[in-house]
């Protein structure tokens, strides 16, 4: 949970949330409570921004963030060559 809030709290400090940004969090590998501990996270959050006008926006911001358990990842390289050529 408390990753859940140190996320939360670097999302606002770097203003992703005051862009009209969708934003989801998606997770390969956690345990079947990851997202009960992310809801309860977003819950502790919103208590912790106060009751003023811009903490309601911040906090309905913060209440849309999406959790989701990714199935599969699928990995694409790059055909170009980077790096140095020794030829």
């Amino acid at each position: 949970e408390e990753e859940f809030m140190y996320l939360l709290d670097f999302l606002r400090h770097y203003q992703v949330l005051e862009d009209a940004t969708k934003v989801d969090i998606r997770s390969m590998a956690s345990d079947a409570a990851a997202a009960a501990r992310f809801q309860k996270a977003k819950q502790r959050y919103v208590e912790s921004l106060g009751d003023n006008g811009h903490s309601t926006e911040l906090a309905a911001k913060v209440n849309a963030i999406g959790y989701t358990k990714m199935t599969q990842a699928i990995t694409e390289f790059s055909s170009i060559d980077l790096g140095m050529d020794y030829a």
